[in-house]
C-alpha cells in the first residue's frame, strides 16, 4: 500500500509500533437512503395498513433520517435511544412494530429484544435495523428472537415488506383514514394526530 512502519524503543517505556498508509477516507455509518427508493413510497400506506411504530435509536441523527421515509409512508414513529427504555415502553403500550438497533449504550438491541419475548400476551414484532451486516449479527439478532433483519443503509423495499408482515392495527385505521384527506385537502395547514398512547390494563 505504499506506507511506512517503524519502531520508537525507550528503556523506561519499551517499544512503541507505528505505521501509516495513505487511504480514501471511509464514510460514517449511517441511514443512508436512495433516492429512487423515496420517489417510489407508497405516501398513504399507514391508512391501508395501520401500525403504531417504536424505534430504538441512541444516535439523533440516525433518528431523524430514519424518521423521514417512515412518515412519508403516513406513520407516527415514537423514538427511545436505549435498550432499558424501550423494555419500558413495550411493557407500558401497546406497540405493533420494534424497529430495533443492535449497538445501544445501557443495554444492547440484542438484550432487549430477549427481554421483550418475555412478555405476554402482547408480543410486538421486533425487527433489527443496524448496520452490522454480517452472517454472525444477523444470527444473533435472530436468535434472540427478532422476526427479521433490516441493514443500513436503508432499503425501503425491505422496510415496506417488513411492514406489511406485521398485522395492522385495526384500532389505528379510522385515525390514519380521517387524517389522509384532510391532509391533501389543505397541504398549507399543519395536521396533528391524536396521541395514540395505548395503555395495557392491569
Amino acid at each position: 500500500m505504499g506506507g511506512s512502519i517503524w519502531a520508537d524503543c525507550s528503556p523506561e517505556s519499551g517499544t512503541t509500533f507505528a505505521f501509516s498508509v495513505t487511504a480514501e477516507a471511509g464514510k460514517a455509518a449511517v441511514y443512508g437512503i436512495d433516492k429512487h427508493d423515496l420517489s417510489n413510497i407508497p405516501v398513504n400506506m399507514a391508512s391501508q395498513h395501520p401500525l403504531k411504530i417504536l424505534m430504538a435509536e441512541d444516535d439523533t441523527g440516525n433518528q431523524m433520517v430514519a424518521k423521514r421515509p417512515v412518515s412519508k409512508l403516513g406513520y407516527r414513529i415514537d423514538v427511545v435511544s436505549n435498550g432499558v427504555v424501550t423494555i419500558s415502553y413495550v411493557n407500558k403500550y401497546d406497540s405493533d412494530l420494534v424497529l430495533m438497533d443492535q449497538h445501544m449504550p445501557v443495554m444492547d438491541g440484542i438484550e432487549a429484544s430477549e427481554e421483550i419475548r418475555k412478555f405476554a400476551p402482547i408480543k410486538p414484532r421486533v425487527f433489527a435495523l443496524t448496520a452490522s451486516a454480517f452472517s454472525d449479527d444477523r444470527d444473533r439478532c435472530l436468535a434472540a428472537g427478532t422476526n427479521g433483519f433490516l441493514t443500513k443503509p436503508i432499503n425501503m423495499s425491505h422496510v415496506i415488506e417488513s411492514f406489511k408482515s406485521c398485522p395492522a392495527n385495526e384500532f389505528l385505521r379510522e385515525v390514519y383514514r380521517q387524517s389522509w384527506p384532510f391532509r391533501r385537502a389543505r397541504p398549507a395547514r399543519p395536521t396533528f394526530m391524536p396521541t395514540l398512547w395505548c395503555r395495557r390494563p392491569p
